[in-house]
């Protein structure tokens, strides 16, 4: 996992937020990546491979990953950083109701 996982969770800060395809297909490739370590077939659960390794879903990481983020941009206080000058656009966006990373957010955490 050390290889694979910072690989396919590069950035998951952002786009963990949206695009179901992308977090299938990571789901996908992790899985198939246990199967190989593990020596078993395609068809082989995936619960049982997941818990002979002793993992969960990358998604989870990936959404804590996403979290983490959201509440540190949150938390910063008013400084000149890129990151937080993109989070006070984001705010705007999301209080006109316009779609954004943010709302994407806050809609993730009202769910969970």
């Amino acid at each position: 996992d050390a290889c694979i996982a910072p690989i396919l969770l590069y950035a998951s800060e952002i786009w963990c937020s949206s695009n179901m395809s992308d977090k299938s297909a990571l789901e996908t490739v992790h899985l198939k990546f246990c199967k190989y370590i593990l020596g078993v077939r395609r068809n082989a659960s995936n619960f049982a491979c997941r818990a002979e390794l002793g993992r969960f879903p990358l998604l989870i990481e990936a959404q804590c990953r996403m979290y983490s983020y959201y509440v540190r941009l949150a938390n910063e206080v008013h400084t000149s950083s890129l990151q937080h000058e993109a989070y006070m656009v984001q705010q705007e966006l999301d209080s006109r109701k316009i779609p954004c990373w943010l709302s994407d957010v806050r809609t993730l955490l009202e769910e969970s």
